[in-house]
């Protein structure tokens, strides 16, 4: 289950794109690193593998694909 510390890969239609969740002082949104408790960090807690999501401000929907964790963090 997706949760701060982990990566989160998604698909759409527009092919594939890897979010990582991070705290408000690691956050890097042009990075891909999306703090929690943003809009958008907060779509993706709590995924699962195979879940189906929309996501703010980006149209269509998503697959989870993959969530793994972070370097330095524990398994996810």
């Amino acid at each position: 289950m997706s949760s701060p510390g982990t990566g989160v890969r998604l698909e759409g239609a527009g092919g594939e794109i890897t979010f990582h969740l991070t705290g408000p002082v690691e956050a890097r949104p042009e990075d891909g690193r999306v703090n929690y408790l943003a809009p958008l960090g907060a779509a993706l807690l709590g995924r699962r593998r195979g879940e189906e999501i929309e996501l703010p401000g980006r149209d269509g929907v998503f697959t989870v694909r993959d969530i793994f964790p972070l370097p330095g963090e524990e398994e996810a």
